[in-house]
């Protein structure tokens, strides 16, 4: 089994498996699944035409191009999300800081500890003196040091790397918040054709589990951008590139942290969730099924799973004709091991094949 365990506590789990989803709706799939192609519902044709390309077929090219749902931005929720989303669960929650040390499970499902210099969190924001309360949520789930690295396929081609990281942690407005760093690379086989380097960050609020700021930088062909995202969680306003600014519901997520959110929540098979998130200037509500529990085998391990569809509840960006899936952990560390992405011709694989961690 592909489980993680210390003398202090266990922290690995299995993953149970399931259905076709969204074009890469798939958590991670920002079809980086295709790993190539372009990000956002603006590039979701350039994506296809893409794909196209590659499998050599003017009909599969002709039937993409007039899909009218846009498998890019749903993957990218997906990778982004790398998830699904749930109802918000207030409880008290203690930061825990300078651990020493580090938990790597890989492929042969063998535990090595190493010595590692946790960042902790500065004693006070220069820009703010005096620290200000907001909500306290209870996360058993994840901490700084947590590296996971996935492998992305269509079908049995294997088209590039993907990793999520939480290296340090930070002060943001007076609050301490985890740094959380997603990448997209594609391989060296599908660069020539489209090459892509995407880096993604945001800093999670360590007590109450929101985002204070998101940045995107995509790095995508000859095609590139850059965009900032501050949460101002005290006056429920969310500002793009500092100047486009929109009220929102309090404690409102954005695509990444609406993942590592969900990854804190009780699952249980049958039910559903629903969450506000924000991204590319607009409100989407997102709805999370929780369907069943399966076991899994995965690179990095076999693991017992609970799988979850997320659903974005939006006209012409969500189709059921398409439908993506997610594994996650069976235990409190929910760890995505799977994620699955029905297209029209096969499906998008994001598959987990290295977990580094440290214990709680």
């Amino acid at each position: 089994m592909g489980t993680v365990q210390s003398t202090q506590q266990r922290t690995g789990a299995g993953c149970p498996g399931m259905f076709a989803m969204p074009g890469i709706q798939v958590f991670f799939l920002e079809l980086y699944g295709f790993h190539i192609c372009r990000t956002g519902m603006e590039h979701g044709q350039k994506k296809i035409d893409t794909i196209g390309i590659l499998m050599r077929n003017d009909k599969f090219n002709d039937i993409y191009r007039k899909r009218k749902m846009n498998h890019s931005f749903l993957l990218h929720l997906c990778f982004h999300l790398i998830g699904f989303v749930f109802l918000i669960h207030s409880v008290g929650m203690a930061v825990q800081n300078n651990l020493n040390d580090q938990v790597t499970l890989s492929q042969n499902d063998q535990i090595t500890f190493t010595d590692s210099d946790t960042s902790a969190v500065k004693p006070h924001d220069p820009d703010i003196s005096e620290y200000l309360p907001m909500r306290q949520h209870v996360n058993d789930a994840f901490d700084v040091g947590e590296h996971l690295t996935f492998e992305i396929a269509y079908g049995v081609i294997k088209a590039g790397t993907a990793t999520m990281s939480i290296p340090d942690t930070q002060w943001v407005r007076g609050r301490p918040c985890y740094h959380v760093v997603t990448t997209a690379e594609s391989n060296k086989f599908f660069d020539p054709f489209f090459k892509v380097r995407d880096r993604v960050e945001t800093f999670i609020d360590m007590e109450g589990i929101f985002p204070w700021k998101f940045e995107k930088h995509i790095r995508e062909g000859k095609y590139q951008s850059d965009r900032y995202v501050e949460y101002d969680q005290y006056n429920h306003l969310v500002i793009m590139d500092g100047k486009d600014t929109l009220e929102v519901e309090p404690y409102i997520q954005g695509i990444l942290s609406s993942f590592y959110y969900v990854r804190t929540i009780p699952l249980e098979v049958g039910k559903s969730f629903d969450i506000d998130n924000y991204g590319d200037g607009k409100i989407y509500p997102l709805k999370i099924l929780v369907h069943e529990k399966e076991r899994v085998k995965v690179p990095a391990g076999t693991f017992d799973c609970i799988v979850v569809e997320p659903v974005m509840r939006a006209e012409g960006i969500f189709n059921q004709t398409g439908r993506m899936a997610i594994w996650l952990t069976d235990d409190e560390r929910r760890i995505p091991v799977l994620m699955k992405s029905k297209v029209i011709i096969g499906s998008i694989d994001v598959r987990l094949k290295e977990i580094k961690i440290q214990p709680f």
